[in-house]
């Protein structure tokens, strides 16, 4: 009996064809697609050349609104704005971005109004102190937050801050005093003075205060007023102390509040020196 001779069929050809037709129908699917994004992608890029490219949209004005006092072209030439560029083109985060790097402005709001202006609104930095660096000659200027931004005008009547405390020297750093309690304190100070009557008259020329904490208040006449940290009560005893002032302020060199006995220094004497009791 003669056996059949059987040969084992490959599946090979089975495997190649599965695998062809897998990508076919792969490709049906991705094909549309595709081509459908080319084509969106295409005509985007040409409207958005046309757009780009129409007079329409070119910038015709600038509205600027500012607390402070920059004037309008100011704003614009920081901003990198000009009349004629193509409103659509302006890139609106990196303006402001841009504008909010110059150290005399806070804050930056861009809008861009359709088909041809734009809008600049900004918070100016406002002058608050000049600030003597410790160690060193220059006089900068610093808002209330703290910012310092560029040297101080030689006809400033802004009052001279100096912090001679150890720590003061570290405490200027990234363009900002560190310090905002003492800003706070300072802020505090000086709405507390121009309110006292018998100071109306009198600008504060300087605020310093050093390594024992002795905050020294210098007012135009050099009258100095002497406090600590508790301030608000000490100045408190001005008012018993008001009516002698308004005789007699001219002849102090300073008042010393940080005690229960006021430490008084005539100008002329020292030996004048005494304690007026409240």
């Amino acid at each position: 009996m003669k056996r059949k001779n059987r040969t084992k069929k490959s599946s090979r050809p089975d495997f190649v064809s599965a695998f062809f037709g897998l990508i076919l129908r792969i490709v049906k699917v991705i094909l549309p697609a595709v081509v459908l994004a080319a084509v969106f992608f295409l005509s985007f890029q040409g409207v958005r050349h046309y757009l780009f490219a129409d007079d329409f949209f070119k910038l015709v004005s600038v509205h600027t609104v500012t607390n402070g006092i920059l004037p309008s072209e100011a704003i614009s030439r920081i901003a990198g704005i000009s009349l004629g560029d193509n409103v659509l083109a302006i890139d609106l985060e990196q303006v402001t971005k841009k504008l909010e790097s110059d150290p005399r402005i806070s804050e930056a709001v861009l809008t861009r109004i359709l088909p041809n202006q734009v809008s600049i609104a900004i918070k100016e930095r406002r002058e608050f102190l000049r600030v003597k660096l410790p160690g060193k000659d220059e006089v900068l200027v610093m808002d209330e937050d703290g910012f310092l931004f560029g040297p101080a005008d030689p006809g400033s009547r802004l009052p001279v801050f100096e912090d001679f405390r150890p720590q003061g020297m570290n405490l200027f750093i990234h363009d900002r005093y560190q310090d905002r309690r003492m800003l706070r304190m300072i802020f505090q100070i000086r709405a507390m003075i121009a309110r006292e009557p018998i100071f109306q008259e009198k600008k504060i020329q300087f605020i310093k205060i050093d390594s024992s904490k002795r905050i020294q208040i210098g007012l135009q006449g050099g009258f100095e007023i002497r406090v600590s940290e508790d301030f608000a009560e000490e100045l408190k005893k001005l008012d018993a102390l008001r009516p002698l002032l308004e005789k007699d302020m001219g002849t102090f060199e300073y008042l010393d509040l940080r005690f229960q006995d006021v430490v008084a220094r005539k100008k002329q004497e020292n030996k004048n020196k005494g304690r007026l009791r409240r």
